[in-house]
């Protein structure tokens, strides 16, 4: 188990696992995982605002990764970073071509100059400042150490929230208290949705927040987590293909 995932754990094994011990668990999965694939469906909404981002990903340790993030409300904001084990192609989190209103992409090669070989989590972290959807189910899927370890100072007060069917699977619940983020004043209320082998459903956070006019609104966002978790058969080797992308 990671140094990372045991920031949350529970402190002895029991044998009725509580609710630090299962997301602690499913932590664990992600991050020993030899790939990963599926979607990730977010609904955010803000008092009358709301807004749907569909992420699709699949990698494949150490070195090959497919990103695909989509906002329904502008499909022209779009983001795709690919590797195929041998360069990594990924949107620049500056450059954009307004006369094809698109953004322009990078490449760069895994093995860099000083001989180091960039993983999944090393290319993550390099286009992440493109990703607008950073939730807690991408970032514990991913697995890189310094998003779990921001993920950890998030969750507070972890509770049993018992046992239901969920998509035709039983779930457990996990309750939990929510920071907006490092350093907000905003603690909202969550729940994880983790089946049996530990994988990740469901996650929502809701509560009061204010907005732009320092009005109390309230404050809904959930993710709908389908992603498969070291099955070889779902992997699809022709999204490894840098051609994906527009350059």
């Amino acid at each position: 188990m990671t140094s990372i995932a045991l920031a949350i754990a529970y402190s002895a094994v029991s044998l009725v696992p509580g609710p630090a011990q299962i997301l602690s668990e499913s932590m664990d999965r992600y991050y020993h995982a030899g790939n990963v694939s599926g979607t990730i469906v977010t609904t955010l909404s803000q008092g009358t605002i709301s807004q749907s981002i569909t992420t699709q990903i699949q990698f494949s340790s150490p070195d090959r990764i497919y990103f695909d993030q989509t906002p329904a409300s502008d499909p022209k904001a779009r983001i795709r970073a690919i590797s195929n084990g041998t360069h990594l192609v990924y949107p620049s989190p500056e450059d954009f071509d307004s006369k094809k209103n698109q953004r322009l992409y990078l490449v760069e090669p895994v093995m860099q100059r000083n001989g180091g070989l960039m993983d999944v989590r090393t290319m993550y972290a390099i286009f992440s400042r493109s990703v607008v959807d950073r939730s807690i189910p991408l970032e514990i899927a991913i697995g890189r150490d310094k998003d779990l370890q921001v993920i950890a100072q998030l969750l507070s007060n972890l509770s049993d929230g018992g046992v239901r069917t969920y998509n035709g699977e039983e779930v457990s619940v996990i309750l939990c208290d929510v920071l907006h983020k490092i350093g907000s004043d905003y603690k909202l209320k969550g729940a994880f949705f983790i089946n049996e082998k530990r994988d990740i459903r469901y996650f929502k956070v809701f509560g009061l927040m204010k907005d732009e006019k320092k009005r109390n609104v309230e404050f809904n966002a959930e993710w709908v987590v389908n992603l498969s978790v070291n099955n070889q058969d779902v992997i699809k080797p022709e999204l490894y293909n840098l051609d994906l992308v527009k350059k």
